[in-house]
């Protein structure tokens, strides 16, 4: 075989090149270069994906299984892409080729053109295609050439992905309140730098958009303090609004929630029968404690919101137990 020749059988194999070091896992790629060409996306910002899992696969368009990919990839994509995966194609070829193999596949992902250090910037594993899996944090968790063989270790990752928009690990205030559920204290962190003058755009908007998911949890926890006054008990609606109050303070569902308290409060036949269920709740749990050795004074606990709210359900409530303890 010809020189030429065995140049040829190795570009077939992707093998053009001696292969560089791969990025190993635990490492976290670098951006994409200023040299790049973008098709069917306007950037490539892995800090972005932040929070979902992230194929990312070196290509070239004259190997063959870098067009065998593309329909694994796309069979990926389909059986994941709502559960969190999402696919990027990273080729060091002209715009123009990379446009002509987009259009030829039908690759509607998004595809990055003109990494002129491609090689450099994030090693080959061998060859094209070279794939690497990036988990939740956007650290390599797998390499390998084909991505379709990376679908157990793809199960795995797509575990651990979050709706929380991703923020730097820079804001450890913020990210450690919102690991305790500590959302009122996480968004005071946020509010707190995002007054502050120097914080990177890029970074202010992340801050925003977790700022703004929160906003969603805590509407979601006003939607469910609010539905508790028809399936439970008055009390239960107050105190459900009060935790909407304490732990999402500083949020319009937080304010919505104690203003709903002040109306509650303000309301005398609500104070009254708000007042009429806290009685019950304390000489039920009395009751409970003395029923088995003397069910008269049990009885006479509960007697005693019977007397002094009657006509609350609350004293309904308690008349009801103690037609029970009578047998």
């Amino acid at each position: 075989m010809t020189r030429s020749l065995l140049i040829a059988a190795a570009l077939t194999l992707g093998l053009a090149a001696p292969a560089l070091a791969e990025l190993a896992k635990g490492d976290v790629p670098k951006p994409v270069g200023s040299d790049a060409s973008f098709v069917n996306c306007d950037e490539v910002d892995f800090t972005k994906w932040r929070g979902k899992v992230v194929v990312l696969q070196l290509g070239h368009t004259k190997v063959e299984q870098t067009e065998k990919q593309v329909l694994k990839l796309k069979e990926l994509r389909t059986k994941y892409g709502e559960k969190g995966l999402v696919l990027v194609s990273v080729f060091e070829e002209s715009l123009a080729d990379v446009k002509a193999f987009v259009q030829m596949h039908a690759i509607d992902y998004p595809v990055v053109a003109g990494v002129t250090d491609l090689r450099t910037r994030w090693g080959r594993k061998g060859g094209f295609p070279t794939t690497y899996i990036l988990d939740v944090q956007g650290k390599v968790a797998w390499v390998g050439n084909f991505a379709d063989r990376a679908d157990p270790e793809i199960t795995m990752l797509l575990r651990h992905v979050s709706d929380v928009p991703w923020v730097p690990a820079t804001y450890a205030e913020v990210l450690d309140n919102l690991d305790l559920k500590d959302y009122a204290a996480a968004r005071a962190a946020i509010e707190k730098t995002l007054a502050a003058e120097d914080v990177p755009k890029d970074d202010r908007g992340r801050l925003e958009a977790l700022r703004g998911w929160m906003d969603k949890q805590a509407d979601a926890s006003l939607a469910t303090a609010l539905k508790k006054k028809a399936k439970q008990t008055l009390l239960d609606r107050y105190h459900a609004l009060e935790e909407v109050v304490r732990e999402h303070a500083g949020s319009g569902a937080a304010a919505k929630a104690q203003a709903e308290l002040d109306a509650m409060d303000g309301d005398k036949k609500v104070k009254r029968e708000l007042d009429a269920w806290r009685m019950f709740v304390e000489q039920f749990a009395q009751a409970k404690k003395v029923e088995l050795t003397d069910k008269k004074a049990a009885m006479k606990l509960l007697k005693k919101v019977i007397t002094k709210y009657r006509g609350t359900k609350a004293a309904a409530k308690a008349e009801y137990w103690v037609d029970l303890l009578k047998g």
